[in-house]
């Protein structure tokens, strides 16, 4: 009996480094590059779109099938106590790895590239609350949920918005969005919107997920995991803190940074030659509804949040439980 447990423990072993080769490879966790990357840099700008579609579903599908696998091993301890420090090692080496790249790179696709990395990681910080028993089986869901939004409502239309410079300047510069928001007003303050979403500034829709972070925080400051949650001792919750800070300096960090060249000025002729790019009307439809969506949710989230008895939509953003039993 001890021998079949035994062999047990090493299989599971065995499958979670497979399956964290796998991850490894497709997320290009620091100091190796994905290949998405390598294509995004290489690929032409018309043909962004179709890497774009056809590349991440697959990424964010196969993160979403992680999910129960995840789900079963932590029903043994022992397990869930691996799951843990593989994720949490993978989360601080591909955190600090994406933020340093995502600083110094001077691709804007290359930027937007880790970006986009550190987005799906966003998906191993939700595993690691629920192997704490901070989050149960339900709530993942939701997070899940969100951060699928938080790549279709801010990530892919700042996306669109640099292809679209790109396309218009013909270089792939971080430079094409230099004074963007004196170049172009509703351009300018619609890519800023985003990009302060996506940091999770209060009122907009990523400081619902930045809200749960910071209560799993305090929960470890307020020595709730002295006890143990799941059995999960102090050291493992100071563990899963250190993880979430860091991985959240490093996005916070990469965002700002476009954020700061919006506002940084250029020399008059360049001014003057920029200037001259021309966004359609559709195309500024498209990024408008994205905008709506986006502070739509984000404020009714911030009023949730204010006001714990809120119920404007006849369900609650913030609940997990009352969301996904709506969308069914």
């Amino acid at each position: 009996m001890l021998q079949s447990i035994e062999s047990g423990g090493i299989n599971i072993i065995f499958s979670l480094m497979i399956i964290s080769i796998a991850f490894f490879i497709y997320l290009g966790i620091f100091p190796f590059q994905a290949p998405y990357i390598s294509y995004a840099f290489k690929t032409e700008t018309t043909s962004l779109y179709f890497l774009w579609l056809f590349y991440f579903p697959a990424g964010i599908a196969a993160l979403l099938k992680f999910t129960p696998i995840i789900l079963i091993l932590n029903k043994n301890l022992k397990a869930g106590s691996y799951i843990l420090y593989i994720l949490s090692a993978v989360l601080l080496v591909s955190s600090i790895g994406s933020g340093i790249a995502g600083l110094k790179t001077k691709s804007l696709r290359k930027v937007f590239c880790y970006i986009f990395t550190l987005i799906l990681l966003g998906y191993f910080i939700n595993m690691l609350m629920l192997i704490t028993g901070f989050i149960k089986e339900d709530n993942l869901s939701w997070h899940n949920i969100f951060n699928f939004s938080m790549i279709s409502f801010c990530f892919l239309p700042l996306t669109f918005i640099s292809n679209f410079i790109e396309n218009a300047k013909a270089k792939d510069s971080i430079e094409n969005i230099k004074s963007l928001i004196f170049k172009n007003k509703f351009i300018g303050i619609a890519f800023l919107i985003l990009i302060l979403s996506l940091i999770g500034i209060p009122g907009f829709l990523g400081c619902l997920e930045k809200k749960y972070y910071l209560d799993f925080i305090l929960d470890v400051f307020n020595h709730r995991f002295s006890s143990g949650v799941n059995n999960i001792d102090m050291m493992q919750g100071w563990l899963v803190s250190v993880v979430i800070i860091i991985y959240t300096i490093a996005f916070t960090a990469v965002n700002i940074r476009l954020a700061v060249v919006l506002f940084m000025k250029g020399n008059k002729e360049n001014v003057e030659t920029d200037g001259k790019i021309i966004f359609s009307k559709i195309f500024c439809v498209l990024i408008g509804i994205f905008i709506l969506l986006t502070l739509f949710l984000g404020i009714m989230g911030l009023l949730e949040i204010l006001n714990p008895d809120a119920n404007l939509l006849g369900f609650r953003v913030t609940n997990p439980a009352i969301f996904i039993k709506n969308l069914k």
